[in-house]
């Protein structure tokens, strides 16, 4: 179509529009036209504060909630404010806290250990045989024993334990030079 007739057929649809009473911007349009959200992004819901993730079809979807001592921010469970970093359980002021793992919210993405209440109360304590991390109070079960964090092997509880560099997920997350705990011997 010529330059002309484009300007006058764009001339025609603005006066049908002004006579049909088109006179605000459609609240709905969506200039870019894109997906709710890309596969893999994550957030935190603003009606709930848990985070939330986009699956393969676009939509976003709930994720677990965060455990007590922690919140979400950028789709991520971190630490509390003030939060209190350790290396051993013994490093933790409050009386029954648990060291564990969880995002650093200094470095969204790295991973460190943290003191807060037992993610999953009365569940077992580190260094004890598991299947599941919902069976263990740190709240995650690594070589099927709940997590006890550590700086040397005299701090484990099971005597035939080492300290161990684990690699380990959390929200995404993967971090496989900070993260020590205490494990059977590798075979």
């Amino acid at each position: 179509m010529p330059t002309s007739g484009f300007k006058a057929l764009l001339a025609g649809l603005v006066l049908l529009c002004g006579s049909a009473g088109c006179d605000e911007l459609n609240p709905d349009f969506d200039p870019d036209a894109g997906p709710p959200c890309a596969p893999g992004e994550r957030r935190c819901s603003t009606t709930e504060g848990v985070p939330e993730g986009c699956q393969a079809d676009a939509v976003w979807t709930a994720l677990p909630a965060c455990w007590e001592g922690s919140g979400c921010s950028d789709g991520l469970c971190i630490p509390s404010v003030p939060f209190a970093r350790c290396d051993h359980i013994s490093d933790c002021s409050t009386v029954g806290d648990e060291c564990t793992v969880f995002v650093d919210p200094e470095e969204l993405t790295a991973l460190g250990t943290f003191c807060v209440p037992p993610p999953i109360p009365g569940g077992r304590p580190g260094g004890q045989i598991c299947f599941e991390s919902s069976e263990c109070a740190s709240g995650w079960c690594f070589r099927r024993v709940c997590f006890e964090a550590c700086s040397a092997a005299d701090q484990c509880t099971n005597t035939g334990h080492e300290c161990a560099l684990l690699t380990v997920t959390v929200d995404g997350v993967r971090e496989d030079s900070l993260i020590h705990g205490c494990v059977p011997p590798a075979e």
